[in-house]
């Protein structure tokens, strides 16, 4: 028996049900409108703005801290450079003043020439004025290094590597302290190899009658060779030990600067997307 399919119903005539009602095909419509308009306009945005003001955080950390810190480095090593360098410069002139004194105390008179003593006296005053930027440098060697690592630890908190700037700093500190400690045993063989007693005894007869005598300057000028060779050797010897400390210094700076270089760079290096995956 064949059997007859029936009739198709008219899309007109057709009952309208949930899934097909017109106003369900707008509702739709409308929700696949709406959806990317929101994320796209607002909760996008919202994003962007919580992007942003991290992008402005870390611009903080760099004006705030990180600029500040590389600057009082770079002008604190500049002076504890020159301080090393100052010291060398000691050395130099002061034996420049002892090989003078030879010229003085010979008593020729070819050498003693009014014109002559501007030699002597010039070097007087480089030496004073050696000393005073020394001790001036010194000063400020010591207020610099104090002011840069307080910025090195204000840093470090900022960014999260306290932990690991304390192993810098603290490696730092021993080694210095080490280099300190030779310091002054270096000046207090200076002292001891001059003879005080010595120097105060050539110090009298420069202003006594001896002085006016061929044997009084000969003896005089052996003793201010004597007291000037130690003397010269331990500018050197702490010209040398500074320049250490500084190279320690240096080190650390190094170690410090790479270490919040890139914990900075790392933050900047976040992107929009893992910034939403975390959020």
């Amino acid at each position: 028996m064949s059997t007859t399919n029936p009739p198709e119903i008219p899309p007109e005539q057709r009952p309208v049900t949930a899934s097909t009602s017109p106003a369900n095909s707008v509702m739709r419509e409308l929700a696949v409108a709406i959806l990317p308009i929101f994320f796209s306009s607002f909760l996008f945005a919202a994003m962007l703005e919580t992007y942003k003001d991290n992008i402005s955080s870390r611009k903080d950390l760099v004006i705030d801290f990180y600029r500040p810190m590389r600057e009082a480095q770079t002008e604190c090593r500049s002076e504890q450079n020159q301080q090393f360098l100052k010291h060398s410069d000691q050395a130099s002139t002061f034996a420049l003043m002892v090989q003078e004194f030879d010229h003085v105390a010979s008593g020729d008179p070819q050498t003693l020439s009014p014109e002559y003593y501007v030699l002597p006296t010039s070097l007087l005053k480089a030496t004073n004025q050696l000393n005073t930027e020394s001790n001036e440098l010194k000063i400020k060697v010591d207020t610099c290094t104090a002011a840069l690592y307080r910025k090195y630890e204000e840093v470090a908190l900022a960014t999260g590597t306290y932990d690991r700037f304390l192993e810098i700093e603290n490696k730092r500190i021993a080694t210095v302290n080490k280099l300190l400690d030779e310091r002054s045993r270096l000046a207090n063989a200076v002292a001891q190899n001059a003879n005080l007693p010595s120097v105060m005894d050539t110090l009298r007869k420069s202003l006594g009658p001896e002085a006016e005598t061929p044997e009084g300057r000969r003896e005089m000028s052996g003793k201010i060779h004597e007291i000037g060779d130690i003397t010269v050797e331990g500018f050197e010897k702490i010209s040398k030990n500074e320049q250490d400390v500084y190279n320690v210094d240096l080190e650390a700076d190094t170690q410090l600067i790479s270490l919040f270089a890139n914990e900075v760079s790392r933050r900047y290096k976040r992107n929009l997307f893992s910034m939403i995956f975390r959020n």
